[in-house]
């Protein structure tokens, strides 16, 4: 017998172990390669009193085989965010009473649009992958998901909403000559680029990431504010788990900081994640003078290529991939339907 619980009729021990295990549980090779720990799962539950919040699990005889949860976005009430969704395939059309649920809390809220999937707001996990032009490279950066996952949504009404990509490109001494003549005009503009001081990088250099990003980011599709704490967390990660020698700051004449490129090595690959320069010192081609700096760095520890990571789709960095010979992208999509 199928039955939905809630987080709110049901605040005990059981609830949250479900909750936080099933991923775990329900995901099965190669798409448990992103998988987060229970405890991950436990700290953003934790997190849910920054938030208008809910969530769900759906069970069978008592054993859990769904979830998803549902908050309202910070920035427009009526509008709401679904994520942390999770199925057993095998009960992948028998949903309803998972949905019916979420629509019921939307509805009650006077939420008029629901978009997703995303974990609270777009400063952590969301997408669902939707294609790709290769079977073979699944990295933990990117939303790594059943693809049976989307279909479900678009069965329960929902429509394809924005679009993001992932392009890896080839080739990168051409990427170098192409990119050298910004790297020229920065410097005769007065602009320097230095590297992240990774000795320091919680203490020092977050807050500086965190100041530009606020700014940077600010009329993003989607944006939401967040603390500078909260930042900090989603960083310390990052600075463990990733090799950030490639990563740079922009400095104008001036002397301050007025963007960032967040780039990392992967293997034969180098990956610009993230990327901002702040409004008043934009189009005078200091991406691509960032990237010329990562590129030759590239071809000196003979990686094979670049890859674009994450960009939404009509973005101007959509135009950094077009530097070398395309190999591989992977598309992603958010959902959205009107209540």
């Amino acid at each position: 017998m199928l039955q939905v619980k809630s987080l709110s009729s049901n605040q005990d021990d059981k609830f949250i172990d479900d909750f936080c295990n099933l991923q775990a549980t329900v995901r099965q090779p190669p798409y448990h390669q992103a998988n987060l720990p229970a405890s991950s799962w436990k700290e953003f539950l934790l997190n849910r009193k920054h938030f208008s919040c809910e969530f769900w699990l759906l069970y069978d005889n008592q054993v859990p085989v769904a979830r998803i949860g549902a908050n309202l976005s910070q920035a427009d009430k009526q509008l709401a965010y679904f994520g942390f969704f999770e199925t057993d395939i095998a009960y992948q059309k028998q949903l309803s009473p998972l949905f019916d649920q979420l629509h019921l809390w939307m509805r009650t809220n006077h939420v008029v649009k629901a978009v997703g999937p995303i974990n609270y707001n777009t400063w952590f996990n969301y997408r669902f992958k939707t294609s790709s032009t290769d079977d073979h490279h699944h990295f933990p950066w990117e939303p790594i998901n059943p693809p049976e996952y989307p279909a479900i949504f678009t069965e329960q009404g929902y429509q394809w909403g924005q679009k993001y990509h992932t392009v890896a490109s080839g080739n990168l001494p051409a990427m170098v000559q192409k990119s050298e003549a910004a790297w020229n005009r920065a410097h005769t503009l007065g602009y320097t680029f230095r590297p992240f001081n990774l000795e320091r990088f919680i203490e020092d250099e977050v807050e500086l990431l965190y100041r530009i990003s606020v700014e940077g980011f600010k009329d993003n599709y989607l944006f939401s504010p967040i603390t500078l704490e909260q930042f900090r967390q989603l960083y310390v990660g990052a600075a463990k788990q990733l090799d950030l020698s490639y990563s740079l700051f922009v400095t104008a004449p001036d002397g301050n900081e007025v963007g960032f490129f967040l780039v990392f090595a992967q293997g034969q690959y180098i990956v610009m994640k993230s990327t901002t320069v702040l409004a008043n010192h934009r189009g005078k081609g200091l991406s691509n003078a960032a990237l010329h700096q990562a590129f030759t760095k590239a071809v000196t520890e003979s990686k094979k290529g670049y890859i674009s990571a994450l960009m939404i789709a009509g973005a101007q960095s959509e135009s950094y991939s077009q530097h070398g010979d395309f190999l591989w992208s992977h598309d992603y999509h958010l959902l959205e339907r009107e209540l």
